[in-house]
């Protein structure tokens, strides 16, 4: 379903754009994204909701589901204050350079996120009522997403300067400062918003809903301080702000849990260290041979992957995640085979 709805919505929003329509090509594509994505749901899942009953139990349902659902709608406005800050103070072009660096930053850490986050929450859930089972599960859990995210943060740092010209080309290169305090912000970020699964899977969706409530706060307070400074100035307030609450809210969302701070900072430690040393190659890479070539840029992208999985495998942990994948690829494979 996500995959043909995102093939669709790119071929209708290009198409949108070749025939004029400008900035209304990327309306008509979310809408396209909506559309599909419900025809198609409802194609393979076919169920149609029946007569309303008492004593099913959705009055729980419904008190859970809305704290969830304050959290995201103040979520979403928190996370889109800074535009409307920029957009109002700063101005339109500041704003365009804003959005556009923040968006490619975001957009590969949200496809690794997103299926990791689906599959995990009901796995969390059964598991609460067996703590030793839930926190192994949920440092695996940690140790794949640090694993993903970290190099890819860090090597989005260095190479910015490259990066946004390859991307976007060399119109967009103001954006550059912009994009490198973003990787330096998002570090931690997709890593540290796992807090929020351990929230829900044990049912404390109220807690939930008083931590988003301050986080937005929070991140409103930290755009506003920025906002005198230009663009990154908002960037920078923002990670900053970031980096201070991390630790205090990690300690209130682990509360009565089995999860603890201690183990989150372990287990990113490995991830950290290995990307660390493969970004220090890099540089130093960088340093012997400085130049704009793209084959260089090439080179030191190929030097600091294989540095950091060479480093990477070196951890039991990434081995046993790797056999497990293989394992479930060669049983789907020949699952497949006996059925054709």
């Amino acid at each position: 379903v996500q995959i043909v709805s995102q093939i669709i919505t790119v071929v209708v929003t290009i198409l949108l754009a070749l025939n004029g329509w400008r900035y209304w090509a990327l309306v008509g594509g979310s809408l396209t994204t909506a559309a599909i994505t419900t025809a198609l749901t409802f194609f393979f899942c076919p169920w149609v909701p029946g007569r309303m009953r008492k004593g099913t139990g959705v009055r729980d349902m419904l008190k859970f589901g809305g704290h969830l659902t304050g959290f995201n709608f103040i979520n979403y406005f928190s996370r889109n204050a800074d535009n409307i800050l920029i957009g109002r103070y700063i101005g339109a072009d500041a704003l365009g350079l804003y959005a556009k660096a923040y968006q490619l930053f975001m957009m590969p850490i949200s496809q690794i996120r997103g299926p990791l986050t689906q599959v995990a929450m009901p796995v969390l859930c059964s598991l609460k009522d067996q703590p030793e089972r839930y926190v192994k599960y949920y440092q695996r859990l940690l140790d794949i997403l640090a694993t993903l995210t970290i190099p890819l943060t860090i090597y989005c740092a260095i190479e910015a300067d490259f990066l946004i010209r390859l991307l976007l080309g060399s119109q967009w290169v103001a954006a550059v400062s912009v994009f490198r305090i973003l990787a330096i912000a998002g570090l931690f970020q997709a890593i540290a918003s796992t807090r929020g699964l351990v929230l829900i899977s044990y049912g404390f969706s109220r807690r939930y809903f008083y931590y988003g409530a301050f986080n937005a706060v929070l991140c409103v307070v930290s755009f506003i301080v920025g906002i005198p400074y230009g663009i990154e100035g908002v960037a920078a307030s923002y990670t900053i702000a970031n980096y201070l609450f991390l630790v205090p809210a990690l300690f209130y969302c682990f509360s009565k849990t089995p999860v603890t701070v201690s183990l989150f900072f372990k287990t990113l430690f490995l991830p950290l260290l290995t990307g660390t040393l493969a970004g220090g190659g890099v540089l130093l890479f960088k340093h012997v041979w400085p130049s704009e070539l793209f084959i260089i840029h090439g080179l030191s992208l190929v030097l600091f992957g294989l540095l950091y999985i060479g480093l990477s495998f070196c951890r039991q942990s990434i081995r046993e995640t790797w056999n497990m994948f293989l394992k479930g690829v060669l049983s789907g494979l020949t699952k497949k085979a006996v059925e054709i």
